[in-house]
């Protein structure tokens, strides 16, 4: 399935899911759980001079949440 045009961005969604995130809504933002409770949104919208931030924030986000697991 294709979660956003960016292909590191679905590739990093994609290898979430493998990890035990699920997705729980999926309009302008993706919403994903993990396991443990945690809600985190990831806006699907793929302006090129914000999104490589908005990737590297995200993936920090992900990598806290799962830390406190």
């Amino acid at each position: 399935m294709k979660y956003n045009t960016n292909k590191d961005v679905n590739r990093f969604i994609k290898d979430m899911l493998c990890r035990g995130w699920k997705i729980v809504s999926h309009n302008k933002h993706i919403k994903l759980q993990h396991d443990n409770g945690s809600i985190i949104n990831m806006a699907t919208s793929s302006k090129e001079g914000k999104l490589s931030r908005k990737l590297k924030n995200f993936k920090a986000t992900v990598r806290k949440l799962e830390e406190r697991c």
